[in-house]
């Protein structure tokens, strides 16, 4: 039990949080000091993942001395001051040459007074778990190479997005920023990469009269769910083209996990190709009649960890004078990209969440996004528990 609102809590963000090994990542930790009182002699610790090393200190505005008996693998600051309102501090810290895959750490705020809890551990603000650690994804590439075509609307503009290849990016436009916006035909690319891993991706921009056009929709049904369930993919295919189409074609490469088990509905015609990996969908031989139709696919999602996977289609075999394919768009948001489905759960088989409650006050403990079946230590099966005091609350669920 604790004197509400009063609290000290501290949130750690990384950027970029996907990078290549032999590069540089920022940590910007926010300390929120809502106690009424300047808090002195915190220690700020963070142990660095396997493979990281502390460079510097950008900014650091609450002071503290740094114990160099731990650097470079450990930030430790003593003797800190933390007055009221918050506070940014911010470390550059190097990633060796290490292998691909998810790093994380996490921040503990210490020595402060007993009434506010003695401690605090930092929050990544990126993910929706509460007072988890920080994740830096390093990513090894498989290809040095990557080469795709777009379609370009006459008297529009098209978004490049390079944000999951890090932020060591050249356009050869002369741009350094992840995201690149064209309005001309042409050969757009960009180098990224550093002495350890670099990739060369090449965009085609091909320009077609939209006037009369043909638009491809993704809706994914939930758009929020769990592993080991079912979504419907739902393609809408829009033919303003001035003509029915034959012999289109419909590629989708679903994300690792996920796995195509029937076509629900398709008034197109055509079918699948055969041999394929349960992750890819291919329709072959589809007739687009003029108007506004869809086509239904229910697709399994295996036990994947939780995260929010993207999807894009390709529409082909399109007559050329109109553009000869189409990228799909996610209809929820303004941009013409890609659709989201967030896969929600846990990432272990065991969780502790610390949670504070005023005196005199209720709190409401939900677990709805942590699974389907739940049990308390009460015998109750509901994903939200009311609580009115302090203490342990233990839940199984599956």
């Amino acid at each position: 039990m604790a004197s509400c609102p009063c609290s000290v809590e501290i949130k750690n963000e990384a950027n970029p949080a996907s990078t290549f090994p032999c590069s540089e990542v920022e940590y910007t930790y926010s300390i929120a000091n809502r106690s009424g009182q300047t808090l002195t002699n915190v220690t700020i610790e963070q142990q660095l993942p396997t493979g990281f090393t502390l460079l510097n200190i950008i900014s650091n505005p609450i002071g503290g001395t740094q114990d160099m008996t731990v650097a470079p693998a450990v930030l430790k600051l003593d003797n800190v001051t933390v007055p009221t309102g918050i506070h940014e501090l911010k470390i550059l810290v190097e990633i060796g040459d290490i292998s691909a895959g998810e790093y994380n750490s996490q921040t503990i705020l210490s020595n402060i007074p007993s009434a506010l809890g003695s401690f605090s551990v930092s929050d990544d603000p990126a993910s929706i778990i509460f007072e988890d650690s920080t994740l830096v994804e390093v990513i090894r590439l498989e290809e040095d190479s990557l080469f795709t075509t777009n379609l370009l609307c006459e008297g529009d503009e098209l978004f490049l997005d390079a944000s999951e290849f890090g932020n060591n990016i050249l356009w050869n436009t002369g741009e350094t920023g992840a995201q690149l916006t064209v309005s001309d035909p042409g050969i757009y690319y960009f180098d990224a990469g550093n002495t350890c891993e670099s990739i060369h991706v090449s965009y085609e921009v091909t320009v077609a009269t939209c006037l009369f056009t043909i638009g491809l929709g993704l809706y994914i049904d939930p758009p929020e769910t769990l592993p080991c369930s079912e979504v419907i993919y739902r393609f809408y295919l829009d033919n303003d083209s001035g003509g029915e189409r034959a012999n289109v074609g419909l590629l989708d490469t679903l994300p690792d996990g996920f796995s195509l088990i029937a076509v629900l509905s398709n008034p197109f015609g055509g079918a699948l190709k055969a041999g394929l990996p349960p992750n890819l969908i291919c329709m072959e031989g589809m007739t687009m009649p003029l108007g506004l139709d869809s086509i239904d696919f229910l697709v399994e999602i295996g036990e994947v960890s939780p995260d929010i996977y993207l999807n894009r289609e390709k529409l082909y075999n399109l007559p050329a004078n109109i553009g000869m394919f189409r990228f799909s768009d996610n209809p929820y948001t303004q941009l013409v990209d890609s659709t989201a489905v967030e896969v929600f759960g846990t990432e272990s088989d065991s969780l502790f969440i610390t949670a504070f409650i005023c005196a005199g006050e209720e709190l409401i403990l939900d677990v709805t996004n942590f699974g389907v079946d739940f049990l308390w230590f009460d015998g109750s099966t509901d994903p939200q528990y009311l609580i009115t005091a302090s203490g342990n609350y233990n839940l199984t669920i599956i």
